[in-house]
């Protein structure tokens, strides 16, 4: 059976450089964020924690079906960008958070959703 968490919303419609929710997701395997940009200029980190304070960018893989699975570090970078895109965070960490380091235009809303495998009951 697999527990399912959220999707709980990390940013609502971010317009200005923000420190989104941190999340525990200790106990989960799989972590997805999706990301939702309407007219977005600026740069997203996808950050991870193994306390709960001292963040740092996390290795993540973009879900698109037009490009090889690759694990990434990079910092997100939208120019005038209306999308929505899906990213499934590779490293173990027990909190994760996405921090809009900077925006010049539009906003962001992040989601994030996590599911624990488990044994079938």
């Amino acid at each position: 059976m697999a527990d399912v968490y959220g999707p709980q919303t990390l940013q609502s419609a971010a317009a200005v450089a923000a420190v989104g929710l941190a999340s525990n997701v200790n106990r989960f395997l799989t972590k997805t964020i999706e990301i939702s940009t309407t007219g977005l200029s600026g740069t997203i980190d996808i950050q991870g924690s193994v306390d709960g304070t001292n963040f740092f960018n996390c290795r993540y893989a973009p879900l698109d079906a037009t490009a090889a699975l690759a694990y990434v570090v990079a910092q997100l970078s939208y120019t005038t960008d209306t999308t929505r895109k899906f990213f499934t965070i590779t490293d173990y960490l027990p909190y994760v958070r996405v921090k809009l380091t900077s925006a010049t235009a539009g906003s962001v809303t992040v989601k994030l959703v996590a599911v624990e495998t488990g044994a079938a009951a």
